[in-house]
């Protein structure tokens, strides 16, 4: 930003936000999810709770243990492993079961690992199918991690057809308001 002349004298150029910003940016710092994240469709809490999991940042049960807050971590629902990301979200039996139940609910096969590689497979849809998608994939992952944390602070056992109604009631909510938001707007 600060140059020199010929003859040593400082050069204050006129400052832009936009080349401060620019200068502290990585290049090409583009991720795939970005696209599903930021949809109009998915709800602000849900897109939060995508940016933890797409981050790592959730406060797992292996995630606590790792930074030395609990001794013990096992999975709220089965109680069988420590409870991690992929855990959580892919090989819980119950967490499973609330993803089967709104698989046959929307008729998609919803992920069965790693949502970001599946979502990468959804790339060629048209624009309309992967926003509805994706504010399916993200209510369920709110919704589990939300079920999860009552479980935990509650001491709650698993509330599995709760969760799948709050997850059908958010996402015919959330496409209802879009849909009479597009109508209004023509």
């Amino acid at each position: 930003m600060w140059m020199l002349d010929h003859s040593g004298n400082c050069i204050v150029p006129k400052y832009s936000i936009k080349e401060g910003y620019d200068r502290l940016r990585q290049p090409d710092c583009v991720v795939p999810w970005f696209p599903w994240l930021l949809n109009k469709v998915i709800m602000p809490k849900h897109q939060f709770v995508v940016w933890l999991v797409a981050h790592g940042r959730l406060l797992t049960q292996e995630r606590l243990l790792r930074l030395h807050i609990i001794t013990q971590g096992s999975c709220f629902f089965c109680g069988l492993v420590t409870e991690s990301l992929e855990h959580l979200y892919f090989e819980c039996v119950y967490c499973r079961l609330i993803v089967q139940e709104i698989s046959s609910w929307c008729k998609i096969a919803l992920p069965q690992q790693n949502a970001i590689q599946w979502w990468l497979t959804w790339r060629q849809k048209s624009a309309h199918k992967k926003r509805i998608v994706g504010c399916i994939l993200a209510a369920v992952m709110y919704h589990i991690w939300l079920i999860r944390n009552r479980a935990r602070l509650e001491c709650m056992g698993p509330m599995m057809k709760y969760a799948v109604s709050l997850i059908k009631s958010d996402v015919i909510l959330r496409l209802e308001c879009l849909e009479r938001c597009n109508l209004n707007q023509d």
